[in-house]
């Protein structure tokens, strides 16, 4: 009972900013409040906005006093587009929370530096942000989709030593609210996110305007997914504007509904199947996809909450082949080697390439799929050549770099090897290993390799398999 009245009075006296107890050496606790409003009924003229949501920020850092001038703090990983502060990060102005004194700073590219305080105190940085301007594409294209989806990839500054406590996000009724955190709970317009798994890439969260969306929710097997298909919109005379909203069609048609539903339960029946795992799936559809010319935007990513549950935003395109399943598999693959690794791309993203076209198509159709993406392969620039010399990730159909080898040559290499020993028994020995990473919470190719072969597959087939991959 001591301990407990020591660590009430303890966090009581932190919160207030009195004191800093129990705050690690040199840590920098923050805070993130996000305030997501409607832009059109902002009556605030010196706001300027490209989008129909903007967002209001306070973070607050709890900081100890030390010896140097300035606080030094930066925008990871910002789009282009952030770099134009004056746009982008609006109403900016720093305080410090007890005195409510404001602090001057230098604000320039991604770097924000501030005059440091001479206590231990509590800053507090307010600013205006907007979505990043483009997730993937052109001005015309962002022209279409911006009025009905936003997205914060790079919106928050962080420092040296900082570990984020709190994430607040206060939404308004129209929009539907993603984010790579776990959902603690919502309670009157207000959605606290954990900070227990922040990942490295940092948060990012999405949003969409419900009245461009139909919810659907639907039971497979004994997993829940939530998808949100997009109406799509009426073009008008002034559809070429940015700061035109799009009339929203009615309604989904049922019949396309029926079929992405039941192409569904067929996929993940299939997926289960190998993994023996459930995972609850929420399913946007980004509607991105706009021709261009010979080429189309094409763009999707799963975000995984965590062991059980993940956030799928994805192109409407998608839905025809095999590139919804891609990121559905990402769900169920989600236990990988260290980035650092070289196989880690082996097994993120060509075995999860391998089974998405696997689980998608009859033998006749993969074989004309690998035929493809070996055509493709031998087409492209060749800046590398093997599956473990990959150390980033590069989606290019035009200039080489490391899709090639992910996407293209390595699944053919896994499904020549598959044909090579039996599909059948591949399955089934691929099933056996990722029973055995669920048991473990391991993975690397040297348990792979001695999976595959305690179960029947010869060193020469195995030679093969390594030789090309």
């Amino acid at each position: 009972m001591q301990s407990i009245k020591i660590y009430l009075i303890a966090t009581i006296t932190f919160c207030s900013g009195l004191t800093l107890w129990g705050q690690k050496p040199n840590e920098i606790l923050c805070d993130l409040q996000v305030e997501i409003l409607p832009y059109f009924p902002i009556k605030d003229s010196t706001i300027m906005s490209m989008h129909s949501n903007i967002c209001k920020i306070t973070q607050s850092f709890q900081i100890q006093s030390k010896k140097g001038d300035t606080l030094c703090f930066t925008i990871d990983k910002p789009s282009q587009f952030s770099f134009l502060n004056a746009l982008y990060f609006q109403k900016l102005f720093i305080i410090e929370k007890s005195t409510n004194d404001t602090i001057p700073y230098v604000f320039v590219s991604d770097k924000l530096k501030v005059v440091s305080p001479k206590n231990d105190c509590i800053i507090e940085i307010h600013y205006c942000y907007q979505p990043d301007y483009f997730m993937y594409g052109n001005e015309y294209v962002a022209c279409l989709f911006c009025p009905y989806q936003q997205s914060w990839f790079s919106w928050y500054f962080s420092i040296p030593d900082m570990k984020i406590n709190d994430v607040i996000v206060s939404v308004h009724e129209q929009i539907y609210f993603f984010a790579n955190l776990i959902q603690k709970k919502t309670e009157k317009g207000k959605i606290y996110l954990s900070s227990d798994s922040i990942p490295k890439n940092g948060i990012s969260f999405f949003l969409i305007d419900k009245q461009y969306y139909e919810q659907c929710k639907v039971n497979i097997q004994r997993n829940k997914y939530n998808l949100y298909l997009c109406k799509g919109f009426t073009l008008t005379n002034d559809s070429t504007s940015c700061y035109t909203l799009l009339p929203p069609l009615q309604k989904v048609d049922s019949y396309v509904k029926k079929h992405h539903i039941s192409d569904l339960k067929k996929a993940v029946k299939g997926i289960e199947q190998i993994f023996k795992k459930n995972v609850n799936v929420d399913i946007v559809e980004a509607f991105l996809d706009i021709s261009q010319g010979e080429d189309r935007m094409r763009w999707g990513s799963a975000f995984l909450l965590s062991d059980s549950n993940v956030f799928v935003f994805m192109d409407t395109s998608f839905w025809s082949g095999h590139n919804c399943l891609h990121e559905i598999v990402h769900a169920y693959n989600n236990i990988l080697p260290a980035k650092s690794d070289s196989s880690y791309y082996f097994f993120h993203e060509s075995i999860t390439e391998y089974l998405a076209v696997y689980i998608k198509y009859n033998q006749q159709i993969r074989d004309a799929v690998y035929e493809e993406k070996i055509l493709k392969y031998i087409n492209l620039k060749q800046d590398y050549t093997s599956i473990f010399e990959i150390d980033k990730s590069e989606v290019s159909l035009d200039f080489g770099g490391t899709f090639g080898v992910t996407y293209l040559k390595t699944p053919f290499v896994i499904n020549s090897f598959a044909k090579k020993i039996g599909e059948n028994k591949f399955i089934e020995i691929l099933s056996l290993f990722y029973e055995q990473v669920r048991n473990t919470k391991t993975i690397n190719f040297q348990e792979f390799e001695k999976v595959f072969k305690s179960n029947g597959v010869s060193d020469k087939d195995w030679n093969w398999f390594v030789e090309n991959l």
